[in-house]
């Protein structure tokens, strides 16, 4: 009988450091998700401060030249933040995979955690 209780003890202890490790890795997640977001705002400053030297541009060299330049250099800034756009997308879809993977995991070993204190303390 103690000999179960004492497997019993020592499960619920695996479970409980098995928990806190996953507690930590999705805090690991959030983290990342807070840097993913900082990158968005970087990279919306950065087509904000694109588009003002565009406007510089334009103002300073005129001409059908300067015009076929711009509107190439502006689509080739389109491109990029479309593609960057869509990078960042794709790590929050994959960052929210993964968390929302843990946060089950997290609950299964609540539940697990549960049922063992009720058969160890009851």
């Amino acid at each position: 009988m103690a000999n179960d209780w004492q497997k019993k003890e020592q499960s619920l202890m695996e479970i409980r450091r098995e928990k806190a490790r996953k507690e930590d890795e999705l805090l690991a997640l959030r983290k990342e998700n807070y840097l993913l977001e900082e990158v968005e705002e970087d990279i919306h400053y950065l087509s904000r401060e694109y588009h003002e030297i565009m406007g510089l541009f334009h103002e300073v060299w005129q001409g059908n030249y300067s015009k076929n330049l711009q509107y190439e250099m502006m689509d080739d800034q389109e491109a990029f933040l479309r593609k960057m756009k869509s990078e960042v997308n794709e790590v929050h879809h994959e960052l929210d995979k993964d968390r929302q993977a843990l946060q089950k995991k997290i609950q299964a070993d609540e539940e697990k955690e549960s049922v063992l204190k009720k058969e160890l303390y009851s």
